[in-house]
């Protein structure tokens, strides 16, 4: 018979090594994973030493004593996890956690993971099937050992849904953080004797986004299996009446991601052919009259196709013009398989982010937008401006700590020497004219803007741009502020037009918020109205007035290129940083588009079908 120790050994690291590694974090080290109680606070210190009353627990046992346990798995999985599951079996007083019934269900993970883009390896699949059957066997070290393995395959999993088990810690630390799991060693012991499949679901996110996005992946998935798109060639900017040659690539590649229906061809050469006959009398003219229509037809940009086009435009980030330009035909020509990579990148982000809390803000930079969630529920959406790629708005979480309405501006450094200096040096009324007052740094003294040698570069380090509230204020009419190293922050803003455009990475940094003082009320709460009042009153009577939220509202700012919208449609946001380049570079670009045989008309093919015409696959949206 082979050890315990042996069996471990040889048969549980392969397993291990095949998973992406569960690295330890120092936040982690504070997070208690098992159930609170003097009974488990005990078994945290040791959980070695419990009686036990039968060989197979004897040999799991001995795994834990021997330290051959933390040995072999503490490089794969964080101290807090290795806790949780030495406390598990602890409490289980070292008997096999794994009932046959749970072992069985386990036969659906693969399939469970796979819906979530974290799917088993073959290789894993078959270690799941080894582990299954030996932890059926007689032998009671081989039972023992099969038994952990499970165990391990079941906490991976959740690992792999949840941000491998990390700390999330306080809301403003990192979103690489995920959230505490107080009760992983209860979980074990759950799904091991009911359904570990269902119990594997309490670590999915459940925020509505995921949610959306596994259903959006079976979708585009379907795209892939069916072969996709293809590409439209490179030509001249194709707007509304044109004629192009074309225009069939664009109408099948619409009508296969869902935003555009083919009519029924027959029935457009029938209608046609009706209305230019007279007196019921055909002849070979209207004939081929109406077979002229419908070849111009399809090589004719028209209204429906525009329309088609704009709804795709609007839901890739683009200004949805209605005209085929370089840009829409990138965001065209993207393959399905690099929409599916770019899904399932949105869902692990997702899975990292994990609890953003009850209620909080969520300010997602490449759909410009900001919304105010409760309980699962978007109560507040609004747009908003972001970063320009070469001033890129961090991604962080945080807390809201309170909002200043009518708010002076304090122009960092870096922003008067980019922007300001060059402004300054050529005309130093330009600080008067917008509301500047200059402040000498050293001393605190204001000083005239004509008196700075504003040439000298050293002056944005020198001198203190502070601009006072009004109507060209920089922040607006109120800024909500969470202290972070980024001095990022949410704010309104005087140039209301740039919220009609499409593409609004336009600022330095900060997020504007499209509407600041419904954002600052809803972050008070009905709970707190006079707080609400207060804002809205203060702004109303142009006073600058500070408020402190009573309670702390997380803020995360996420770079998510990927989003559902209320309809259950996708939307793929342009990557405006660059971010996302080398997700899938090769599946990037779709195959060309290949044109289909030449039309064939009734009286050149003795039948009145005429789908050959534009015969292309199509799918509903």
């Amino acid at each position: 018979m082979m050890s315990a120790r042996k069996l471990l050994t040889a048969s549980s690291l392969a397993f291990v090594l095949s998973v992406p590694a569960l690295t330890s974090s120092a936040s982690a080290q504070h997070v208690e994973y098992f159930a609170s109680g003097p009974v488990n606070e005990k078994l945290a210190a040791q959980n070695t030493d419990v009686a036990v009353t039968s060989t197979v627990a004897d040999h799991v046992q001995s795994v834990f004593v021997s330290g051959e346990f933390e040995k072999t798995y503490e490089p794969y999985f964080n101290t807090g996890v290795m806790t949780a599951i030495r406390a598990a079996y602890a409490q289980h007083l070292f008997e096999p956690i794994w009932e046959e019934d749970a072992i069985e269900k386990l036969a659906g993970l693969a399939d469970y993971l796979e819906e979530n883009a974290v799917g088993l390896t073959p290789q894993q699949e078959g270690q799941l099937k080894a582990a299954q059957m030996r932890r059926l066997d007689d032998d009671a070290a081989s039972k023992a050992i099969a038994d952990i393995e499970l165990t391990l395959l079941w906490v991976s999993a959740a690992a792999r849904l949840n941000n491998e088990l990390l700390n999330t810690g306080e809301a403003d630390q990192s979103v690489v953080d995920a959230p505490v799991r107080s009760n992983l060693s209860v979980d074990v012991m759950q799904a091991g004797s009911g359904d570990p499949i269902e119990t594997l679901k309490s670590y999915e996110p459940d925020h509505p986004q995921y949610q959306g996005l596994k259903t959006a992946r079976l979708q585009y998935q379907s795209y892939v299996d069916e072969g996709g798109w293809q590409a439209i060639p490179d030509g001249e900017t194709l707007e509304l009446g044109q004629v192009d040659p074309r225009v069939p690539a664009l109408r099948q590649r619409l009508a296969l991601e869902g935003y555009y229906s083919f009519p029924d061809i027959t029935a457009l050469f029938e209608q046609m052919q009706a209305e230019l006959i007279s007196a019921d009398e055909e002849t070979p003219q209207t004939k081929e009259a109406a077979k002229a229509f419908v070849e111009s037809w399809i090589i004719t940009y028209n209204s429906t196709l525009e329309n088609a086009l704009k709804r795709f435009q609007s839901r890739q980030g683009i200004e949805p013009d209605g005209v085929l330009g370089p840009r829409t035909l990138a965001a065209l020509n993207e393959s399905a398989e690099a929409k599916l990579v770019r899904i399932e990148h949105a869902m692990d982000q997702w899975r990292q982010q994990s609890n953003l809390g009850e209620r909080h803000v969520w300010a997602n930079i490449p759909s410009y937008t900001v919304e105010g969630w409760e309980d699962g529920t978007r109560e507040i959406a609004m747009k908003s401006i972001v970063g320009l790629p070469s001033r890129k708005t961090p991604v962080f979480s945080d807390e809201i700590e309170y909002a200043v309405t009518n708010p002076r501006w304090y122009a960092p450094a870096s922003i008067v020497r980019k922007d300001k200096l060059p402004k300054l040096q050529a005309d130093p009324s330009y600080a008067a004219r917008n509301g500047y007052q200059i402040y000498d740094r050293a001393t605190g003294e204001q000083v005239s803007a004509t008196t700075v040698n504003w040439s000298d570069p050293s002056a944005a380090d020198q001198f203190r741009m502070v601009q006072s509230p009004g109507a060209n204020n920089a922040l607006g009419e109120l800024k909500i502020i969470f202290p972070n190293q980024h001095a990022v922050y949410l704010h309104g803003t005087p140039s209301k037009y740039l919220f009609e455009r499409a593409e609004r990475a336009l600022s330095s940094g900060c997020v504007r918020l499209e509407d600041p003082v419904s954002m600052a009320k809803w972050i008070a709460d009905e709970e707190f109205i006079e707080t609400a009042d207060a804002i809205g009153s203060a702004v109303e009577a142009g006073t600058r007035l500070r408020v402190d939220y009573d309670r702390k509202v997380p803020v995360h700012l996420t770079y998510i290129t990927v989003t559902m919208g209320d309809d259950g449609q996708v939307n793929f946001w342009r990557d405006i940083y660059n971010r996302e380049a080398n997700l899938q570079p090769k599946l990037e670009i779709a195959d060309l588009f290949t044109p289909p045989e030449p039309a064939q008309f009734p009286e050149e093919t003795g039948n009145t079908d005429l789908a050959s015409l534009d015969d292309q696959p199509q799918r509903a949206g």
